[in-house]
C-alpha cells in the first residue's frame, strides 16, 4: 500500500518544481500569499481550487496563475499557484501528481474523531 501523502512533503515538492510558485495553507492563512490580490482575483483562486479538487474543467481564466489544490477530509488544505508562463509539461505533471494525491486522500477518508466512552455514536 502506498504511504499517505503528507501535506508538508507535497508543499516541498511544489516549491522544488516551481521556485516562484505560491502556496496558500488554508489551515494557517498567510495574507502575504493572497493578500496582494484584489477580492475578485482571490475569489477566482478559491473557485479554481474547488474546481480542481472536483476535477471539473475551470475553462478560461483571467488569472495570471494556474491554480491547483490539495483537499483533506473533503476540505481545501493547500492552494498552489503557478505562473502560466511556467513550462506547460511541468504544470501538467504537477497537476497529474496532485490529482493522484487527492484521490488517495479521498479514498482514505477523514481522520477519525476521538469519542468519550459514554457516547453511542460519532458524527463524522
Amino acid at each position: 500500500m502506498e504511504p499517505t501523502p503528507d501535506p508538508a512533503a507535497i508543499e516541498e515538492a511544489f516549491k522544488r518544481r516551481f521556485a516562484t510558485g505560491l502556496v496558500y495553507d488554508v489551515a494557517a492563512p498567510d495574507s502575504a500569499v493572497l493578500g496582494p490580490l484584489d477580492s475578485r482575483a482571490r475569489a477566482g483562486v478559491l473557485r479554481a481550487a474547488v474546481q480542481f479538487v472536483r476535477e471539473t474543467d475551470p475553462g478560461p481564466s483571467p488569472l495570471p496563475y494556474e491554480v491547483s489544490a490539495l483537499a483533506i477530509g473533503g476540505s481545501l488544505r493547500l492552494l498552489f499557484l503557478v505562473d502560466r508562463d511556467e513550462r506547460p509539461d511541468e504544470r501538467r505533471a504537477w497537476r497529474a501528481s496532485l490529482e493522484q494525491w487527492n484521490r488517495t486522500l479521498a479514498a482514505i477518508g477523514p481522520a477519525p474523531t476521538a469519542t468519550r466512552p459514554e457516547q453511542d455514536s460519532v458524527a463524522v
